[in-house]
């Protein structure tokens, strides 16, 4: 199993649990036509827009306990879902669903001297792990980019979130129940402990791709632990290496 044993830990669980669920679900995902795809998002949306009340009521969980904890008003801003930010959310996946599908886009491709023609055709990565702070939003903007790409995504959002992530989650694997899409192709890391985020940067045979949108010094920060590939999005730390340290050494980039 590579990195990681299964049993090798009580926190492991529902990390492989999930990722074994959603290593077999990027393999029909990958498969499926662009209709079918944005067939799944627009599901998505109508379920948010028609669980609003639900995905609120969790929401003002988190806000309560953020309050209780004292949370900053910015953070707790970050928090915060409004029917307003609903419309936003549920009108990105909509876009989403509207942008051209890269899935077999032909980027070159030439022929060689003894008539072999060869392509280069863009394909999904497989599973993307996606490791983000107190942003319910981004729970479905990474969800709806990555159904879109062909890749099926696992969450890992900030305990602080948890209640709205969970709620999210839930509407949209319910939404994929009733299309082409397997509801496993979403997962959420529900346990937001610092050893289990720790844990995704090990799943190397589960996790083609680790995202991390995360603030420097944030619990999922490690850099003992050899990651899995990695890509660093705009203002995000990740753990990525390097080819000019030594074998086994590793080190964390920030933009």
């Amino acid at each position: 199993m590579g990195h990681v044993a299964k049993g090798e830990c009580i926190q492991m669980t529902e990390l492989l649990e999930k990722a074994e669920r959603l290593k077999a679900a990027s393999q029909t995902l990958a498969m499926l036509s662009t209709e079918e795809k944005n067939a799944a998002l627009e599901q998505i949306a109508q379920a948010l827009d028609r669980e609003r009340a639900f995905i609120l009521q969790e929401n003002e969980k988190d806000m309560a306990q953020g309050r209780e904890q004292g949370l900053s008003p910015a953070l707790l801003d970050r928090l915060q879902l409004t029917n307003e930010r609903l419309d936003q959310i549920i009108g990105g996946v909509r876009q989403v669903a509207s942008l051209p599908d890269p899935v077999g886009e032909i980027v070159e491709e030439w022929t060689r001297p003894n008539g072999l023609r060869i392509q280069t055709v863009r394909v999904p990565l497989g599973v993307i792990g996606m490791v983000y702070e107190a942003r319910p939003n981004v729970t479905v903007d990474a969800a709806s980019l990555c159904l879109k790409t062909g890749n099926a995504v696992l969450l890992r959002g900030s305990s602080s979130a948890l209640h709205s992530n969970k709620a999210l989650v839930s509407v949209m694997k319910g939404a994929l129940r009733t299309t082409a899409v397997p509801d496993a192709a979403i997962e959420l890391l529900e346990d937001t402990r610092r050893e289990t985020a720790q844990q995704m940067f090990r799943l190397n045979d589960y996790l083609d791709v680790l995202i991390r949108a995360a603030a420097p010094g944030s619990s999922a920060r490690s850099s003992k632990t050899p990651p899995c590939p990695c890509l660093k999005p705009a203002s995000a730390t990740v753990i990525c290496s390097s080819t000019n340290q030594p074998s086994g050494k590793w080190r964390s980039t920030s933009s």
